[in-house]
């Protein structure tokens, strides 16, 4: 006899769509319900009132689900992640291409794992150490969409910013330095694989 269970994934609602599809496609027979309930949002908050979880990626930094409206609490949570350099799917990376890697999940991918989807070009990326661009937080005023040159030579892109400081995609040659008055730092996760 199984028990019935409830997972709650809480994501930006235009993602919503495109997730359906990709889990209908291996639910198979199972016997697993897929539905959306827009009456919850996604806050940050120090004491949130309905449902609370820890963000693994920065200690103090909760989320919680509740039915107030969306709006102050979600750009709040938006500029203290920024402000501490924690990159966000849709907001900071590019989908359809962004990686785990490059976002700073490596602590997500557990690497003794036989297969999942994704492996090769994720193992293949560790291993052989291919990243040749990476995601990296920084110091300094830009714009988001600018790219980043040295001597005319494109070197990446602030892909958002918060405030006095935001994300940048960058050829890995270039994490740790000055660029166009912008001080970059280390991409998140990266440094315990050796990459």
């Amino acid at each position: 006899m199984y028990k019935r269970q409830l997972l709650v994934l809480a994501l930006p609602a235009e993602a919503f769509e495109s997730l359906l599809k990709k889990l209908t496609l291996f639910r198979l027979r199972s016997q697993v319900t897929l539905a959306e309930d827009t009456s919850q949002t996604l806050l940050s908050a120090f004491a949130p009132d309905v449902l609370a979880y820890g963000d693994s990626r920065a200690e103090g930094l909760t989320h919680g689900l509740s039915a107030a409206p969306e709006g102050q609490s979600a750009q709040a949570f938006h500029q203290e992640r920024g402000a501490r350099g924690i990159p966000e799917g849709g907001h900071d990376l590019i989908v359809g291409k962004s990686t785990l890697l490059d976002e700073g999940l490596a602590c997500a991918i557990d690497w003794q794992k036989g297969c999942y989807m994704g492996q090769e070009v994720t193992a293949r990326m560790r291993y052989r150490a291919l990243l040749k661009r990476v995601l990296v937080p920084f110091d300094g005023q830009s714009e988001a969409g600018q790219d980043l040159r040295v001597d005319n030579r494109k070197i990446g892109q602030v892909r958002a910013t918060y405030g006095a400081r935001g994300f940048a995609y960058v050829m890995k040659d270039y994490v740790g330095s000055e660029v166009a008055g912008l001080r970059l730092g280390q991409p998140m996760g990266l440094a315990p694989l050796g990459l």
